[in-house]
């Protein structure tokens, strides 16, 4: 009895050790995890950066990610040096139309937006990223109502964002070549 005792208490400490292996790995995991998404933040934040993961992407035939993200965070910014200016509409009638999405330097969100849409959402795209449909059809909705804000793309950005965080750039982290290059 003594002994049965003896090896239900190194069995129960046993898994109890696994259980804490386990949950430390998990940790482990996510830590790394936490670190690519910053490592790629900070790779992307550099023109060398981008060029150099373009190139890395490009040889894995995925670098419709990485310009589609370039072309959000462009699209984005061309709400920061917007102008809107009010249409002759407008002036008439308050309540008529929406503020005009066209600035001083003739930048169009709404075309933007729709060169976006269908260049990298659109099931015709040439280089159709990998997002959900429901991103889809949510962009395609919203854009079908002539809207074109900020945050259009935002969803459909972190999701491609996540692809590479924990596809290409793990691989691009263990290829020699590549750090060499940054």
């Amino acid at each position: 009895h003594r002994g049965s005792t003896r090896l239900s208490i190194q069995n129960a400490i046993g898994r109890r050790q696994s259980i804490l292996t386990a949950t430390q790995n998990d940790q482990i995991n996510r830590e790394v995890t936490e670190s690519w998404d910053a490592g790629l933040c900070i790779l992307l934040s550099t023109e060398d950066g981008i060029n150099s993961f373009s190139i890395h992407c490009a040889r894995e035939f995925s670098s419709e990610n990485v310009r589609f993200w370039c072309a959000i965070n462009d699209y984005r910014a061309k709400f920061d040096e917007e102008v809107c200016v009010p249409t002759s509409t407008e002036v008439d009638d308050e309540k008529s139309a929406p503020v005009s999405t066209t600035n001083d330097k003739n930048i169009d969100t709404k075309a933007a937006a729709d060169k976006i849409y269908t260049e990298y959402i659109s099931h015709h795209a040439k280089t159709q990223i990998n997002v959900s449909s429901k991103q889809k059809t949510e962009i395609k909705t919203i854009l079908a109502t002539g809207e074109a804000k900020k945050d259009l793309f935002d969803a459909a950005q972190r999701e491609i964002f996540s692809v590479m965080s924990r596809d290409s750039y793990p691989r691009f982290l263990a290829s020699k070549k590549n750090r060499l290059q940054t």
